[in-house]
């Protein structure tokens, strides 16, 4: 057997209570939609604005993203427009966290922005047609994270908050916490860094800075939160001709470098973690700019797997879109988005990755998993998303994001951003946002037919979803 068919055997035997359930257990179509057609979209937008869309975060009923340089927050059952912040370009998706206390709600939105500046948005309710920046006592919550010497200093990556509430007793800053990674624009471009500020007041100094002189590091490009071990993991770019490290593990308490690793290319692509009940409960995966996905213990950085076959085999040039990995009993299943337009299914043993199945051509966003239906779903370049079978890789049913359907045939000059969450009537939602120069930006909503905890509710990849089109 191959290590395909080594890999493919091993995550079905783990899936075959599910698999056997999707045989004999019937499909609950969604509360309130009866809707089987071709198009049958909850909403849809044309922003009229061609740049990159971010992935929507949900909170009180209301979906937060931003465009191009707009925060828009709208109901997540109509889309309506409910709230908007304007700045320079946003990197990456806005972090919401509800700093309040237990039953008394402070929500706010960190946008780390273009110009080098952080931002604090206050989302108490009702919203006004313009978001507010927030205030405490009188200081209007904005950092200015750019040095005095360098105008054109920028962030890229997103702003991770870790709440005390949240976190475990090893945390003893005793304050919540927003973190912000730099991109210098100019002068010295390898002396990055990562701050941490009061997420009560960032107007304040910095609570603890990695990287003051120590480590060469290149501009940060994404962060991911390891909550479980009060870590911040955070990939950056790897200039030509130097030699340095493109991720670290830094420590969440201090700022302190726990470890680093990945030399000689970029890390772009945000890491994701293992699933705590699957094989690799104590790895992350790491997808980089030389197209492979690795395996790292996240306790200490030692290395556990180097999938070659995805950069090697398959000619992927770089891995830009964020990873993801599965939970349930898909555990161990990571997935990964190549320059070469293919979805990537792997499966971590615990000592290695090895490769599961591979998607058609022309994907082109990250994946966005949905475990308890045992499913994913992924962008392509013909203007829809496509729901794949978490343990096949095979392409059941399709739905149209854009307006007119358009179908693209240069797949750089789009992106797309899938976002699944749980509504408040417990149903699952879909939402995709891509982004083409000849069409902008445009975003659609899709309810999946599925309720959470409906035990009789399991689809497979015969049935209709609602808006969703049947693949031959």
């Amino acid at each position: 057997m191959s290590r395909v068919d080594i890999a493919a055997g091993t995550v079905r035997a783990r899936l075959s209570p599910v698999l056997a359930c999707v045989l004999v257990l019937a499909v609950t179509q969604a509360a309130g939609s009866d809707c089987l057609g071709l198009d049958c979209a909850e909403w849809q937008h044309l922003w009229g604005d061609a740049h990159q869309p971010t992935g929507y975060a949900s909170v009180n009923g209301w979906l937060v993203h931003a465009i191009s340089g707009t925060v828009h927050v709208q109901e997540q059952g109509s889309g309506a427009a409910l709230s908007t912040f304007s700045t320079s370009g946003i990197a990456r998706t806005p972090a919401i966290a509800d700093l309040g206390i237990a039953g008394f709600p402070q929500v706010y939105v960190f946008v780390a922005a273009r110009d080098g500046r952080l931002y604090k948005l206050d989302l108490a309710p009702p919203l006004p047609l313009v978001l507010p920046v927030a205030k405490t006592g009188s200081k209007l919550q904005v950092r200015d994270i750019k040095r005095d010497s360098c105008s054109s200093d920028t962030l890229l990556a997103e702003p991770v908050v870790q709440r005390v509430a949240e976190s475990n007793p090893q945390f003893t800053l005793g304050k919540d916490i927003v973190m912000v990674a730099t991109a210098h624009g100019c002068g010295d471009t390898t002396q990055n860094q990562v701050m941490a500020f009061d997420a009560a007041d960032v107007t304040g100094e910095p609570l603890w800075v990695f990287n003051n002189g120590s480590y060469e590091v290149a501009s940060f490009r994404s962060c991911q939160l390891d909550l479980s071990r009060n870590r911040l993991v955070c990939g950056a770019e790897h200039p030509a001709a130097s030699f340095q490290y493109s991720l670290f593990s830094i420590n969440t308490t201090n700022g302190s470098l726990a470890w680093a690793a990945v030399a000689d290319t970029g890390v772009h692509a945000r890491v994701a973690l293992g699933a705590a009940d699957g094989p690799g409960a104590a790895n992350l995966y790491v997808g980089d700019q030389s197209g492979h996905v690795r395996s790292f213990d996240a306790a200490d950085g030692a290395p556990r797997g180097d999938n070659a076959t995805v950069g090697e085999t398959n000619h992927v040039r770089s891995i830009d879109d964020d990873l993801a990995s599965a939970d349930g009993v898909y555990a161990g299943l990571i997935l990964a988005t190549g320059s070469d337009g293919v979805l990537h299914a792997l499966f971590d043993s615990g000592s290695d990755v090895v490769p599961v199945w591979d998607s058609f051509q022309s994907v082109v966003s990250g994946p966005a998993i949905l475990s308890t239906l045992g499913m994913v779903y992924a962008g392509a370049n013909d203007g829809k998303f496509y729901q794949f079978d978490l343990s096949t890789g095979g392409a059941g049913a399709s739905a149209v994001i854009g307006l007119d359907g358009p179908s693209f045939v240069y797949p750089s000059d789009r992106s797309m951003e899938l976002t699944i969450y749980l509504g408040d009537d417990g149903g699952y939602q879909l939402v995709g946002s891509f982004d083409d120069p000849d069409y902008g930006t445009q975003s659609r909503q899709y309810r999946l037919p599925c309720r959470w905890l409906v035990p009789s509710c399991v689809p497979d990849v015969l049935i209709f979803q609602n808006g969703f089109e049947q693949v031959p």
